[in-house]
């Protein structure tokens, strides 16, 4: 069933007999089915292909995603115009996980990896520039802890979140100024494990401070 971001509706399906998904959106007023990702044919001439994830530009005109091509578990980042279909130079190596756009339309936020296959940086692209110079918003220290990256449901937040087995840190940034000073919700505190999500005005946090 497809999910509604904006005037679109996004979701994937199976071909029969296909081992990869096919993606697509079609405009929420009505229309065909647009094809915006094709695992099948991204898969057709490789022995191995895993989906890191994708998220679509707020215009809804970019897509970003990131594939395993070769069984290292090291994902490389590519944008794709949807309206074209032309792969844009930026190709970032190291990544993990789904990139995500911020709202402010013009910056790109990823996770990158270290020799140790462990997410560790959030790091922000601007297209058409050098990744190698993307600034860094945010490097977990401790080795035990594995880095993560979302948006708020209300699209109004990123969260970069950080943890281990038991426990959970998260900061949010707002998403139209990626660049600003991370703000903590709760200072990690071994066994405390918590999500947050946002809707109005609030934060909702669910926790197990308590048992």
């Amino acid at each position: 069933v497809p999910s509604r971001h904006g005037d679109w509706l996004y979701g994937w399906r199976f071909a029969q007999g296909a081992q990869y998904r096919t993606w697509y959106r079609r405009s929420a007023a009505g229309g065909d089915d647009e094809i915006i990702l094709d695992e099948p044919s991204l898969a057709a001439d490789l022995e191995y292909f895993l989906l890191g994830g994708w998220d679509v530009h707020p215009r809804h005109d970019l897509l970003a995603w990131s594939a395993d091509t070769n069984g290292s578990e090291r994902f490389t980042l590519q944008v794709k115009r949807l309206s074209t279909g032309a792969i844009l130079p930026d190709r970032i190596e190291n990544t993990i996980g789904a990139p995500v756009w911020a709202e402010d339309g013009e910056h790109l936020l990823y996770l990158e990896v270290n020799e140790q296959w462990r997410p560790f940086r959030v790091r922000l692209h601007a297209l058409g520039t050098d990744p190698d110079q993307d600034p860094i918003l945010y490097e977990e220290q401790d080795a035990s802890f594995f880095v993560g990256l979302s948006k708020t449901r209300s699209r109004r937040f990123l969260l970069m979140y950080t943890g281990d087995h038991v426990t959970t840190e998260v900061r949010t940034v707002p998403a139209t100024d990626p660049m600003a000073q991370p703000t903590l919700i709760a200072p990690r505190q071994t066994g405390h494990q918590y999500t947050v999500d946002h809707a109005g005005d609030q934060f909702y946090i669910r926790t197990n401070d308590t048992h």
